[in-house]
Parts: structure tokens; sequence; C-alpha cells
């Protein structure tokens, strides 16, 4: 799994999570970690989109793919088909369900569970007011709020009667422009957020504050 997540020296962001459609019927496809990890490793923008959206699929799943110059799209994905979701006013937020109109249409979106329904919306909720001026800080906040807890933005362990129990057990935040991941392990609401930056730049390196680490030299962090 590591790897899923990533920023590569080409200023290419990969992340995402989980979907289901009913379109999920155990098809034969590239697995999900090794999709986003070829994403990771593109060098051009529209070479990771077409690493996705030309890959044979077996699952369902978003993809959020950035860019360091300023592009965001996101990717609500089925074995059979591909959803373009775009940034309003510069901000997108997803959590679990199919956003697209167009998915929603087809009626592909046939599973969710209720929490998806408001993580999304509060995590707009408290960054919508900021638009323009949203700071690496404003984002750990809303990565760190309890609204819903414990089934919130920043989950903790709780019964999940029927399903498997699900937390979070690390935070990230990509800043592409700089070269810079921010990583919280397990809650962030417990954890302080470290920096890894992306090797090449001796300087940004060498003002890391003390005990911040840069990753080791590769293709992607």
């Amino acid at each position: 799994m590591v790897g899923r997540d990533a920023l590569n020296e080409d200023g290419i962001v990969i992340c995402g999570n989980l979907l289901v459609s009913n379109e999920d019927k155990g098809q034969i496809g590239v697995p999900i970690p090794i999709l986003r990890r070829r994403i990771a490793q593109s060098r051009h923008y529209y070479e990771a989109i077409d690493m996705l959206v030309k890959s044979p699929r077996g699952a369902s799943g978003n993809y959020l793919i950035a860019h360091r110059d300023g592009v965001a799209i996101d990717f609500e994905v089925s074995p059979g088909n591909a959803f373009a979701v775009y940034p309003e006013r510069g901000l997108l937020t997803h959590s679990n369900h199919f956003q697209s109109p167009v998915a929603q249409m087809k009626g592909v979106a046939t599973y969710y569970t209720g929490d998806s329904l408001y993580r999304d919306f509060r995590a707009r909720q408290l960054l919508e007011p900021k638009i323009g001026s949203i700071t690496v800080d404003d984002i750990k906040a809303a990565l760190r709020d309890h609204f819903g807890y414990p089934r919130a933005i920043c989950r903790h362990p709780h019964d999940y009667p029927g399903q498997e129990p699900t937390m979070t057990i690390s935070s990230q935040i990509f800043d592409p422009q700089n070269g810079i991941i921010h990583i919280a392990p397990g809650q962030p609401c417990q954890s302080d957020y470290m920096r890894v930056t992306l090797p090449g730049d001796d300087a940004r390196q060498q003002i890391a504050p003390r005990g911040e680490m840069p990753a080791r030299r590769g293709n992607a962090i």
C-alpha cells in the first residue's frame, strides 16, 4: 500500500479514496494500488490522466490528480466509466460517494454510508469562507474536525454494526508547488504534522526545521 498517495518530481499529485458502484462485479483489471503508483510515475499531466482512464479497471475508485501549476481534477471511476469532477471556485472536497451528476443519473452510484454525505460537505463548509487565502493550517484544522464523531473527517475507532470498523490511520497534505508533503501519523487530532520534501532542492532541505527529514531520492514520494 506504500505509495498509493504520492507527489512526484514533475509536480503531479495522486490521492483518492474508496468508491463502490453497481459495476463492481469482480472483473479482472489493474489493481488500484498499482494503477495509482503508475499515475505517480507519470511525467506529464495528460499521461497521468490517460493512465487512469485508458487502463482496464476491475474496481471503482476515486482519484484526485493534481499538478503544481494549479490544476486539480477528481475522477470518479467504475470498471466501465470515468466521471470528471472539477473544483468550484478553486475548492474541491470529496468523500466516499459519487458526486458527478452524470454518475448519479446513470445509476452507477448505489452504495454509500451516511457519514460520507456530510464529511465532504463539512470540509467545504470549513474551507469555503477562506477561498483565496486558504493556508496549510486551515487544511490541518479541517482534517482534525470532529463533527459527527466518531465517524468524522478525523475518524476514531468505533463499533460499526454490519461492517468492518474503520479509522483514520494517517493524514496527508500535499503542496506540489513547493515539493512538500505534510504527514501526521494516526488521527491528526493526536499527532503533529511533519514535512517531507522532494529531493533535489538542497536549499529547501537546508532550511527545513529540525526534526523534519527530506525524502529519499526517487521518482515520487
